[in-house]
C-alpha cells in the first residue's frame, strides 16, 4: 500500500518562520469541482506507476470515487498552487516548479499500526 501523503507544510522549518513565511491549510471552496459540473473530456497519458496509484486509491475509497474525481480534485488543487506560468518552460521546469510549490508532510502512522 502506497504511504499516505498530508499536504501541510513541514518544509521549510525555521527558515521560513524566519523569513516571515506563513502556512495556512487550503481554503473549503478550493477544491469544488463536482461530476456534475464536469462537462469537458480530455485524454491524458500517464506512466504504469500513476494509473497503479489511481486504481489504488480508487479500490480503496468509497464507490462514488472513480479516477475522474481524483483528477478532477487534482486540478482543482494544481490551480491553487502559487506558480508563475509564464516562467514554465518544460516538463522538468513544471515538476520543480511544482515541488517548490507545496509542502507535504508524510503519515507515518499508518505503518506504525
Amino acid at each position: 500500500m502506497t504511504r499516505r501523503i498530508s499536504y501541510q507544510s513541514i518544509l521549510g522549518g525555521d527558515a521560513a518562520e524566519a523569513a516571515g513565511a506563513r502556512y495556512v491549510a487550503l481554503a473549503a471552496d478550493t477544491i469544488t469541482t463536482r461530476r456534475r459540473d464536469a462537462s469537458v473530456g480530455v485524454e491524458v497519458r500517464i506512466s504504469k506507476a500513476q494509473r497503479r496509484w489511481l486504481r489504488e486509491v480508487r479500490d480503496v475509497s468509497d464507490e462514488s470515487i472513480d479516477e475522474s474525481a481524483i483528477i478532477r480534485a487534482l486540478i482543482d488543487l494544481g490551480q491553487a498552487l502559487p506558480i508563475d506560468w509564464p516562467l514554465v518552460s518544460g516538463g522538468g521546469t513544471l515538476r520543480r516548479a511544482i515541488r517548490e510549490s507545496v509542502a507535504v508532510r508524510a503519515d507515518d502512522s499508518a505503518e506504525d499500526a
